[in-house]
């Protein structure tokens, strides 16, 4: 069962622009911090380069998902959540 309720790849795929899907498989990689604090998980993410994440959610799923890289969504074509 997922911490967060109702999240699947699926979930993931339909929110996420195509390109960042399959880069953020990818991302999981870099990890390098991830707490959960109730209902808030909080991550640091990246290599040479590193992003803050932040998800928060409720009993019905995700409510809100925050990241401070934008290199996913420069095209205005392509809007959703980035890799991370």
């Amino acid at each position: 069962m997922s911490v967060i309720p109702h999240l699947s790849e699926s979930l993931i795929k339909y929110h996420a622009a195509p390109r960042a899907f399959e880069k953020g498989k990818r991302a999981l990689q870099t990890v390098q911090s991830l707490v959960r604090r109730g209902n808030s998980i909080q991550a640091v993410v990246g290599s040479s380069v590193t992003y803050q994440v932040q998800i928060e959610f409720d009993q019905n799923g995700i409510t809100h998902a925050t990241s401070n890289y934008n290199g996913d969504r420069l095209s205005g074509a392509e809007q959703g959540w980035c890799r991370y």
